[in-house]
């Protein structure tokens, strides 16, 4: 469903990725971990086609992410939500249907209510983003994420400021939606718990070297991976001091 060919990326003269390569199977969940600054979101951007990278291509069903319209194939949960403040969670999510589809505006507002119930927000149409929690906005975001029914769901740090609780609650909701639908997933996240429940594929980019540095399962790289750092990262432990070769840490 996905393919990541030898991407890197470049902010002026700084690398940000380098020859970042991994494929995603139709129906599956992979998560994209690494430190803050490794550039996991510079590559979910790229992978949405919101970013370009310097080098390399993403292919969605076989096209080029940035040549073929792939809009209603994919749907994006964003870190901060990206709610509209001024329009209800109704009216978020009948947006896209509204921009991409020829249905009149009850048939939109009917999507809309279908979207919110699959989230678990049925009864919440008319309410504003300000009016509801932080993990009732994730919920609304998701829900608009798959206003068209994409194939591919790409999300954010979908847990990301939430208390324990609720961000259980979005792990079990990105699980259902998976077993459901068979929408494919891909999460950029730093939340370990969240990393072990949801998915059995781990993408590990590295803040120094700005590439892949590992991939397999959550427990293979806690307990058997041979790069130190990932078995640290995963036992959150802190980086081995290095020693220098004047012989001071």
């Amino acid at each position: 469903m996905i393919q990541v060919n030898n991407i890197s990326a470049r902010f002026g003269e700084e690398v940000v990725l380098n020859n970042i390569n991994f494929n995603v199977a139709q129906g599956e969940i992979v998560v994209i971990l690494g430190e803050s600054g490794c550039g996991k979101t510079t590559l979910m951007r790229i992978m949405t086609g919101l970013g370009t990278p310097s080098a390399g291509q993403v292919l969605i069903d076989g096209q080029d992410i940035g040549c073929c319209n792939t809009t209603r194939k994919i749907g994006v949960l964003f870190q901060n939500n990206a709610l509209f403040g001024s329009m209800t969670l109704s009216e978020n999510i009948a947006l896209p249907i509204a921009e991409y589809t020829d249905l009149d505006a009850a048939a939109i507002r009917k999507m809309a209510s279908i979207k919110l119930a699959v989230v678990g927000l049925s009864g919440f149409e008319d309410y504003l983003p300000s009016t509801i929690s932080g993990g009732m906005k994730k919920r609304a975001a998701l829900a608009r994420a798959m206003a068209l029914n994409p194939q591919i769901l790409f999300l954010d740090e979908p847990s990301a400021g939430l208390d324990p609780v609720s961000s259980a609650e979005i792990d079990e909701l990105i699980l259902h939606i998976n077993k459901s639908s068979g929408t494919t997933m891909v999460v950029v996240t730093h939340e370990l718990e969240s990393v072990f429940t949801i998915t059995r594929r781990v993408i590990m980019l590295d803040k120094i070297t700005k590439g892949k540095i590992a991939e397999g399962t959550p427990a293979f790289l806690k307990n058997e991976c041979h790069y130190p750092f990932v078995r640290q990262f995963f036992n959150r432990q802190p980086r081995i001091k290095q020693i220098n070769a004047a012989g001071g840490e």
